[in-house]
């Protein structure tokens, strides 16, 4: 047996599926722009749960879309001692995922510290003049690890699937309606 379908149910199913790749590539296209969205508002609440909301770094963030993706540019080396923390007091607190050959207190500081040229807007309490130079330091021995860089890449990894699924399913149901 035989069951012929009707050649106007077949041409207008073919003409839906030739639609279908240009639909899922746009849909592809909204995920990217809402993971961007996302992926910024993750960051700034990662900001401000480590207190650098307002910062010099938190400035100089930049979060952009490519064709197949988001990016993060920091336009400050600053965050690198940031994200995996430094002196004795980052190898106490140090990042989840450590980037291969960081070291904490490289110069044996330990429980010594030392003193970093710094600003008026550094946080720091301990800060004096130098003598000879003028220059503003602040004492530290080192600071733990805040992980808002790591934090929103696992975020991001894990919403981008479910996020892309999200946006084909529209599609798909948006163009197979009968």
């Amino acid at each position: 047996m035989e069951i012929e379908m009707g050649s106007k149910a077949v041409e207008k199913y073919a003409d839906k599926l030739q639609l279908l790749p240009l639909e899922l590539a746009e849909a592809f296209h909204d995920a990217i722009d809402e993971m961007q969205k996302k992926i910024e508002l993750y960051l700034m609440e990662q900001l401000a749960r480590y207190e650098l909301t307002g910062t010099k770094l938190s400035g100089k963030i930049k979060v952009r879309r490519t064709e197949t993706g988001i990016s993060i540019n920091i336009n400050n080396e600053y965050w690198t001692f940031v994200e995996y923390g430094t002196g004795i007091v980052g190898a106490g607190a140090q990042h989840p995922n450590p980037e291969a050959g960081w070291q904490y207190d490289t110069e044996g500081h330990g429980n010594k510290g030392w003193w970093y040229p710094t600003t008026d807007d550094d946080p720091n309490p301990l800060k004096r003049r130098g003598k000879d130079d003028g220059v503003l330091y602040a004492w530290t021995k080192g600071q733990r690890a805040r992980p808002f860089m790591y934090n929103t890449w696992m975020y991001g990894r894990q919403a981008f699937t479910p996020v892309v699924m999200k946006h084909q399913r529209r599609a798909l149901k948006r163009r197979m309606k009968w």
